[in-house]
């Protein structure tokens, strides 16, 4: 997944699983099976970033200027788990 659009919908999936999981862990309800799910999402999530920096970096080597991608750093900036 190499699309920054989908890496940030991916991050807020991430984001709203995290905050059920602290929800329930407030509320002393039992967790199911979230962990391994919020851990492969953040794996996930990790791939796309190296892709799209491994993509931005082959653009600029070729000196491609007419497609011009976020950096990685503009996308984890707006990205909603690091807010």
């Amino acid at each position: 997944m190499s699309n920054p659009n989908a890496l940030l919908l991916l991050a807020d999936h991430i984001k709203l699983s995290l905050l059920e999981q602290k929800r329930a862990r407030t509320l002393n309800l039992s967790r199911d099976s979230q962990d391994g799910h919020i851990s492969r999402s953040l794996d996930q999530f990790r791939e796309g970033l190296d892709a799209i920096e491994r993509e931005q970096q082959r653009l600029q080597e070729a000196g491609d200027a007419s497609y011009d991608l976020p950096s990685t750093r503009s996308l984890t900036s707006s990205c909603p788990l690091t807010h």
